[in-house]
């Protein structure tokens, strides 16, 4: 990494832990991106599945790049003794590559016996597609205004499309071009048009309804901020913005 860290500000909404609704509150973590700096955000289903208790001897996998790596929990020690009942980075473990590390519970995952290497000493074997589906967060109902979150990530892609179409589109179908606006991401801090969007739709990126909404707001926040709000690319903007968070809201919109 080459210059100081990159510093960063992030703003986290508080849900009701019954509903999953927002209750209106919010508070910020700053933090600094820092090659080898140890997951500090954990997701609250991974958080939730990790309460399994890891006693020394017990056999783990752990997901590596898409690989499944394998090893065994040597001992588990408090990370700091100040915190003795800390779960962060508390199990000494060592993988079948004779590689040690320090790790938390939510690193690791229990053996699948029919997903095991056959060979002894072979260390990983490639997820399964639906090893990967089975990782990632699985949405509660209240989280989709009640709605299958798979179908409606397809129905807002589809009429993404269509928009992308339009005249005004051109603007918005893709990354801000950095050798004809070079100031734009000292502007702009969250950049985003529809294609991505798009993407992250396609890819069922966001874990809730409220999150794709915010972003389809921040198409036209990132426009009126750069280009000022009398300009003809935020008139564009704010109409795609309205007319996508009209369409998350009224499920019955398809074109």
């Amino acid at each position: 990494m080459l210059g100081p860290p990159t510093s960063c500000v992030l703003t986290l909404a508080l849900i009701d832990e019954r509903t999953r609704e927002e209750t209106g509150l919010t508070c910020q973590i700053r933090y600094h991106v820092m090659n080898g700096a140890d997951e500090f955000i954990i997701l609250a289903h991974h958080y939730e599945n990790a309460c399994y208790r890891w006693k020394t001897g017990d056999r783990f996998r752990n997901d590596i790049e898409g690989k499944w790596w394998f090893g065994v929990v040597e001992q588990r020690v408090p990370f700091d003794p100040q915190f003795p009942d800390s779960r962060f980075n508390c199990l000494r473990c060592r993988y079948d590559t004779g590689d040690e590390a320090t790790m938390s519970p939510w690193e690791l995952q229990k053996l699948d016996k029919r997903r095991t290497p056959k060979t002894v000493g072979r260390s990983f074997c490639q997820l399964s597609d639906d090893e990967i589906r089975a990782l990632q967060y699985e949405p509660r109902p209240a989280e989709w205004h009640r709605r299958d979150r798979d179908s409606e990530c397809q129905r807002i892609a589809q009429c993404i499309e269509q928009l992308l179409r339009v005249p005004e589109a051109p603007p918005f179908n893709g990354v801000v071009d950095p050798t004809i606006y070079p100031d734009y991401t000292s502007v702009i801090a969250y950049p985003t048009d529809l294609a991505k969007i798009r993407s992250r739709l396609g890819a069922l990126f966001y874990r809730r309804m409220t999150a794709l909404q915010w972003e389809i707001r921040q198409l036209a926040r990132n426009a009126e901020k750069y280009n000022g709000p009398n300009h003809k690319i935020t008139d564009s903007a704010r109409l795609f913005s309205e007319t996508l968070l009209t369409v998350t809201s009224n499920k019955d919109v398809e074109d």
